[in-house]
């Protein structure tokens, strides 16, 4: 029961470790977000959980805790799924809020569940030795998450860059109307006709890695689901 108890700690603490890094990182890389502000997107979970986690005490109290783990990991599938399936370039900053309390707020049910049973069957001489194990394993399994999911995102990005390179040549029709365009809007700008070429090229190629980037998250998201 305690092998087990932690096993499903680890899973969460590295949910919840490796989605506080993966949305700032992603606000901050593609939307051009500040530090500050990326954080301050978060903060709409952190108030969401002040009144989730009396909520689930009062659930643990009530039900098995095995059926609110459930119910929990459930939450989290269906969050990290609604998460991968519109995260986007243009989501604006209250949406990136709303993403964050949609992944958060399954945390209260599957850790206060997870902490109570994790002590079933276990003489209370032990507790201090089961809250500091518990509280390793949530730790371990985020430095594992963070670490697979930055290196998922990495590669990701990599393997769809590479797909999307295939259709920027001179033969490919959409390639070549789309140079036309921005050349055409590029030369009636600042950058005048000698440099419009060249300028419509880096536009479409900084949208390119901007889109596979975006892809390489939402990949990374599906996983997590």
């Amino acid at each position: 029961n305690f092998a087990v108890c932690s096993f499903l700690m680890m899973i969460t603490g590295g949910i919840l470790n490796a989605s506080t890094v993966l949305q700032p990182q992603f606000t901050q890389q593609l939307l051009g977000y500040t530090a500050t502000i990326a954080g301050l997107a978060l903060s709409g979970g952190g108030v969401v959980l002040l009144f989730m986690f009396p909520i689930a005490g009062q659930a643990v109290s009530r039900f098995p805790a095995r059926n609110i783990i459930a119910f929990g990991f459930t939450l989290y599938t269906c969050a990290f799924f609604y998460s991968a399936i519109r995260l986007n370039l243009g989501m604006s900053f209250g949406f990136a809020t709303w993403l964050r309390i949609v992944q958060v707020v399954s945390i209260p049910f599957v850790f206060i569940s997870v902490t109570t049973a994790a002590y079933f069957g276990l003489p209370q001489e032990l507790n201090n030795q089961v809250s500091g194990l518990i509280n390793f394993a949530r730790n371990i399994g985020g430095s594992i998450l963070i670490s697979l999911t930055g290196a998922f995102v990495t590669e990701s990005t990599a393997f769809h860059q590479n797909n999307f390179l295939q259709h920027l040549h001179p033969g490919d029709p959409v390639y070549q109307g789309r140079v036309q365009s921005l050349t055409g809007a590029l030369s009636a700008s600042r950058l005048g006709p000698a440099n419009a070429a060249s300028g419509a090229t880096a536009r479409i190629y900084s949208s390119l890695q901007a889109q596979t980037a975006t892809q390489g998250y939402v990949d990374v998201y599906f996983a997590l689901a």
